[in-house]
């Protein structure tokens, strides 16, 4: 099998053969060799007055070369891709969890859930207008309620009221903190906090 080096620096390729140590060196520097057949070269040696066809061979060899180079340069970028999407599902998972065993040991021990405390009879709604930046979302039920608002919405509706168009906090209202409040208001949200009418009945 020869080992040679494709050369395209004057616009055309040319070839030069690589002992052992050469190929391992510049393979070594991410530097690409090209392998062909000893009776292939042997062949081009002889024949390359031909230069058009042997042109073409060059070429297609050094983009096989270049395809291969950036599948393994790829690689290593997709597995942590994926690897950083199933940590952050695990993540999720077990805030979750935690949330679910933090308020069940709350109401065991006959105090408020964290919502029950937040809320307390006052929450906030939170309204999508045209333009907003829904990622500033934490919640991701809320970022994916308020992309399903943006698709339905409607100015007539907007000019009867916003309630018309719907929040995007669903069944999970809670109070939102003043500083949170605004940074949803500076993306492009109507924040607005509301009493619950049966509170101290």
């Amino acid at each position: 099998m020869a080992k040679i080096l494709l050369d395209y620096s004057d616009g055309q390729y040319s070839t030069r053969r690589l002992d052992e140590a050469e190929a391992t060196e510049l393979e070594t520097k991410g530097i690409d060799v090209t392998y062909v057949q000893d009776h292939v070269y042997e062949a081009y040696l002889q024949h390359c007055a031909q230069d058009t066809v042997w042109q073409t061979l060059w070429r297609a060899l050094s983009n096989e070369a270049y395809f291969h180079r950036r599948e393994r340069e790829l690689m290593p970028l997709e597995e942590a891709e994926r690897e950083i999407a199933r940590l952050k599902e695990d993540l999720a998972r077990s805030e979750r969890m935690h949330r679910h065993y933090e308020d069940e040991w709350l109401r065991a021990t006959g105090r408020q859930t964290r919502a029950e405390h937040d809320n307390n009879g006052h929450y906030s709604c939170v309204f999508p207008q045209p333009g907003c930046d829904v990622s500033v979302l934490e919640s991701e039920e809320w970022q994916a309620a308020a992309i399903e608002l943006l698709k339905k919405y409607n100015v007539e509706h907007a000019q009867e009221g916003i309630r018309h168009q719907g929040c995007c906090c669903g069944h999970t209202h809670r109070l939102l903190s003043a500083e949170v409040a605004l940074r949803l208001r500076a993306a492009g949200f109507l924040v607005e906090n509301e009493t619950d009418p049966d509170e101290g009945i």
